[in-house]
């Protein structure tokens, strides 16, 4: 299989999905070594595949300890207070509400976005995640967590996938799913990847990616945006 680590340890198989809104998720069983805690790297094999998340939970059978990781430092779930900005940009709103959370804000995110100033907005009790959603549908934006673990909001722009070798191995137009075999974890959502269908390539932007690492070797699942 094409190799996947935890901090260094060999995972035998893992579940990752990155989804195009909200955070990712990873599902990693390891056979060697004491389970694993609090901040984490998973690296796939020529660091094609770096996410930097935080174990949820850990449960150990048989000799197999599994693990439920999610993206960033674990502050989606932290409950911020009622708080009124008045007369900034969304950039202080978010940049004050992650670092509340423990979490921070990607560099890359949507300047549009970002720079959009408010006189008056009201950040209502609730999680990091509710913070974040009621600001990306005043902005018609979308927030997702990076694979380093940082904070994105912005427009999607949907750029074209990294260049890798690929077979097409299922398609299903009426529902916008696909499988690939690859030798590396190469895509991305948001992205926009060239599908090889009989004669023609035909451009589909991905909204979701599900990598499967099993000792037979690497599957990729993906689904496309707007079928």
């Amino acid at each position: 299989m094409s190799s996947l680590t935890v901090n260094g340890k060999t995972a035998s198989s893992a579940s990752i999905r990155l989804r195009g809104s909200g955070n990712w998720v990873a599902d990693v069983n390891l056979t060697e070594g004491e389970a694993l805690t609090g901040a984490v790297t998973i690296a796939s094999e020529d660091d094609v595949l770096v996410l930097k998340g935080t174990v949820k939970r850990s449960e150990t059978f048989a000799g197999v300890t599994t693990l439920r990781i999610f993206g960033g430092k674990g502050g989606a779930t932290k409950v911020l207070p009622a708080r009124m900005f008045q007369n900034v940009a969304f950039r202080f709103i978010l940049d004050a509400s992650l670092k509340e959370a423990g979490e921070s804000l990607a560099p890359s995110s949507d300047a549009s976005v970002t720079s959009a100033f408010q006189t008056h907005w009201v950040r209502t009790q609730g999680t990091l995640a509710q913070c974040l959603l009621s600001i990306a549908n005043a902005t018609d934006s979308t927030v997702r967590v990076l694979d380093d673990g940082t904070y994105w909001i912005g427009k999607p722009s949907y750029p074209t996938a990294a260049s890798a070798e690929f077979a097409l191995q299922e398609w299903s137009p009426d529902i916008g799913y696909l499988r690939i075999a690859a030798q590396k974890p190469f895509l991305r959502p948001l992205t926009t990847l060239s599908l090889p269908l009989g004669t023609d390539k035909v451009s589909k932007k991905i909204s979701t990616v599900e990598y499967n690492f099993e000792p037979a070797g690497l599957s990729i699942e993906a689904w496309i945006q707007d079928v």
